[in-house]
């Protein structure tokens, strides 16, 4: 994503199924039998304009809204959250995004939503398992397997495995000290001499 996208409408095939849940909310009815709430005013000013449908994120382990739509003049999928922010005038660069407040993807009122990084959203993520987040740390998650807290960082585009720990506190410190390392120049597993 770049800060000059646009993001146009492609031509309808099906108008979407609605039902009004107040005068300030919509419920857009997805496929997959699933649902998202938008605010009417952003429903009839240009989300009217697209067909959503309902897609597992499986990264993320929820359902969220999609649309198919024209960005830079190609056709592409488009989340109703990034429609919504761009109403707003909030254009998504390339590190940014936008958050779902209440960690529910399909409640796109835009009360419940903000600006954030990936790096925010990751942490916000709910376990695909329980609905419980595996970790309050970034750079720390359960790993089922090993029964074990796995830390990990990104370096150089790739993931890093630290090393597995009994709890969460030392798997997040294991995080930082590899995340200090990195800011130093250095390799984040290589211990200093």
């Amino acid at each position: 994503m770049n800060n000059n996208r646009r993001i146009e409408p492609l031509k309808k095939r099906k108008e979407n199924r609605i039902r009004k849940i107040d005068d300030t909310s919509i419920e857009i009815e997805l496929t997959r039998g699933q649902r998202t709430v938008v605010d009417a005013e952003d429903y009839w000013k240009e989300l009217h304009k697209y067909k959503f449908c309902a897609v597992f994120n499986k990264r993320g382990g929820v359902f969220e809204g999609r649309a198919r739509a024209m960005v830079d003049k190609k056709s592409a999928p488009v989340r109703i959250h990034q429609i919504i922010a761009e109403m707003h005038g909030y254009l998504l660069g390339s590190y940014e995004d936008v958050d779902h407040l209440d960690g529910n993807s399909l409640n796109n009122l835009w009360s419940n939503l903000a600006p954030g990084t990936h790096r925010n959203n990751a942490c916000n993520r709910k376990d695909q398992r329980d609905g419980t987040k595996s970790s309050q740390h970034p750079g720390v998650s359960w790993h089922e397997k090993e029964h074990k807290y796995r830390a990990q960082i990104q370096f150089e585009g790739r993931p890093i495995h630290l090393k597995y720990f009994d709890n969460e506190e030392e798997a997040a410190k294991a995080y930082e000290h590899a995340k200090s390392r990195i800011e130093k120049g250095l390799h984040p597993k290589e211990e200093e001499k």
